[in-house]
């Protein structure tokens, strides 16, 4: 056997075995959610994070938030899979999503939004789409051109932050006293890259509370 068919035969062996996967398609494995309100299978190798959720200092949230890799501008695209409890701040979903579509960051301000219908998992709700903006931190940087004859230097200033445009979309489905909310936030350039990913994270997503 050449070294060509060895090599063909070794790749095989290890398509076979799952040890050898295409960097396309992500592993996923299940998680289940603080409380039982919820399971769900998410990718592996992306970052959580089961607290800091947003207005979570303002009523009880449980659920987690998935991070992926960074973009060059620095700016990572999220899944968010969270339960709302209904207690305090929200006591209805409408409320969560007036002060989404309220929100300081949106960048499509003027667009008026429309609610589709949805079912997941036997849920009745509603999605939505918007655009927002991130201002992405990074080192400010200086340009030095060559020192002019006369001594002095001229500085060019970097910016801190750059401005980075996010594409949105959000499931929203009311469950007994509260709601879930399913999230997907990426830069807009990147967002088909990971849409499928939300997409197979949403259609595994199984509520434990009706």
């Amino acid at each position: 056997m050449n070294n060509v068919s060895l090599q063909i035969v070794l790749v095989l062996l290890l398509m076979s075995s799952g040890l050898f996967a295409s960097n396309a398609a992500p592993l996923y494995e299940k998680f289940n959610c603080e409380g039982g309100y919820f399971s769900v299978q998410v990718p592996k190798e992306w970052a959580r994070t089961e607290q800091g959720h947003p207005y979570g200092d303002m009523t009880k949230v449980y659920g987690v938030k998935l991070s992926g890799p960074e973009e060059r501008d620095g700016a990572a695209a999220t899944i968010s899979l969270l339960y709302y409890s209904g207690e305090k701040f929200f006591t209805d979903h409408r409320q969560y999503i007036n002060t989404r579509l309220n929100s300081m960051v949106r960048e499509d301000y003027n667009d008026k939004k429309e609610m589709a219908p949805v079912v997941v998992a036997g849920l009745r709700g509603v999605t939505f789409t918007m655009k927002t903006f991130e201002l992405v931190s990074r080192s400010s940087e200086r340009h030095i051109p060559p020192k002019p004859d006369d001594g002095s230097r001229i500085y060019e200033i970097v910016p801190p932050s750059k401005k980075v445009i996010m594409a949105e979309r959000f499931i929203v489905l009311p469950a007994g006293k509260g709601f879930f909310v399913l999230h997907y936030r990426a830069p807009v350039d990147a967002a088909g890259e990971y849409r499928k990913i939300f997409e197979d994270v949403a259609g595994s997503f199984q509520p434990h509370i009706q």
